[in-house]
């Protein structure tokens, strides 16, 4: 258990100096962005089916 503390601490302190760091605030932003955009991605891929089907379906409605 006591492994596990140490490891949380080392972790902790890394992360908090990367942090601290210009550098790494730069990253921690672009790594939030693409955080975000895959975010956005997974739903635009899990609702995509329903707007295409829907899109067609006003299309065929507007055709006929």
């Amino acid at each position: 258990m006591q492994v596990f503390k140490n490891l949380a601490a080392k972790i902790n302190t890394a992360a908090c100096q990367f942090d601290q760091d210009q550098d790494g605030m730069e990253t921690m932003q672009v790594v939030m962005i693409i955080a975000v955009a895959a975010i956005v991605m997974f739903f635009v891929q899990d609702v995509w089916y329903a707007v295409a089907g829907w899109t067609s379906n006003l299309i065929a409605n507007v055709i006929y």
